[in-house]
């Protein structure tokens, strides 16, 4: 009997995917990090010398929110936010799926790093058939994630791994 074989290079792009996400994870960990100071900065929004600001989620009339590498957290409140949640916050809208493009556009404008643009879609496809936005934008992310695996752009591949990993912890909007 034969042996059936995979696909030439599906196993080795797969462990390429699973090899570039790990190895760049701490990297791309420390770039989030400066990130929710450097989007706050962008924001107009500084921490006082003890890095407090005032509160994103009540009003205040004394910095009572602490800046860390990672999060803000409230000290009155108890309310805490990464750069996502920090931005939805900013921008009005809840921070899950439905909501992710938008605030994910917003940090990375912030940031300076170039937007994510899903390609135009050709078809309309089955009219009685609609995915939610956070479904297309997660096919997009994982289409632009194989692509650039595929053309050896590890840098683009991990951003768009690092999106899909953050758009996965993002509650469904009800």
């Amino acid at each position: 009997m034969g042996t059936t074989k995979s696909p030439a290079g599906a196993g080795e792009a797969a462990g390429r995917a699973n090899g570039l996400v790990n190895d760049n994870l701490s990297h791309r960990r420390r770039i989030v990090k400066a990130g929710l100071k450097e989007y706050l900065k962008a924001k107009g929004i500084e921490p006082n010398s003890n890095g407090f600001i005032k509160c994103l989620w009540h009003e205040d009339k004394n910095p009572s929110c602490k800046v860390y590498d990672e999060i803000v957290y409230c000290f009155g409140c108890n309310e805490s936010g990464n750069v996502y949640e920090v931005a939805a916050t900013l921008l009005g809208l809840p921070c899950d799926q439905e909501h992710f493009r938008t605030i994910a556009a917003d940090v990375e404008r912030a940031l300076g790093l170039p937007e994510l643009k899903p390609p135009e879609r050709r078809g309309k496809g089955n009219p009685r058939f609609r995915l939610s936005e956070s479904a297309v934008y997660r096919s997009e992310l994982q289409k632009e994630l194989r692509a650039a695996l595929d053309a050896g752009d590890e840098e683009r591949a991990y951003d768009r791994a690092y999106l899909l990993a953050a758009l996965y912890e993002l509650p469904e909007a009800l």
